[in-house]
């Protein structure tokens, strides 16, 4: 009898240990996850800190490109009319010329 009830608690003893055994590499398995979590969580900061000026720096990159777009049919004007009326004057005269054309456009 007292061989049969030793034999129960060997045979309990043996599956606490598994047991045990199982959840302590668990728990050495769940630490590394934490530790990788961590680490990418860590560097998930850092690229959106990093991020956080590229949206300034891009606000103000559409900005000024907002306000060359109002003045690129002007711009497209002066061109093709420096082209068309003033390749054969002088680089002063078409200075002048070209400085009336841009006042006159930008009333």
């Amino acid at each position: 009898a007292k061989q049969v009830e030793l034999q129960d608690l060997m045979a309990r003893l043996a599956t606490l240990e598994k047991q045990l055994m199982h959840s302590m590499s668990e728990k050495e398995r769940l630490e590394g996850e934490v530790e990788v979590c961590t680490l990418k969580l860590d560097r998930a900061e850092k690229l959106i800190s990093g991020l956080g000026g590229e949206k300034d720096r891009w606000t103000d990159c559409a900005q000024g490109l907002r306000a060359q777009f109002n003045c690129l049919s002007g711009d497209m004007l002066v061109a093709a009319a420096v082209i068309s009326y003033l390749g054969a004057f002088t680089a002063t005269y078409r200075d002048e010329v070209v400085g009336g054309w841009i006042k006159q456009l930008s009333k």
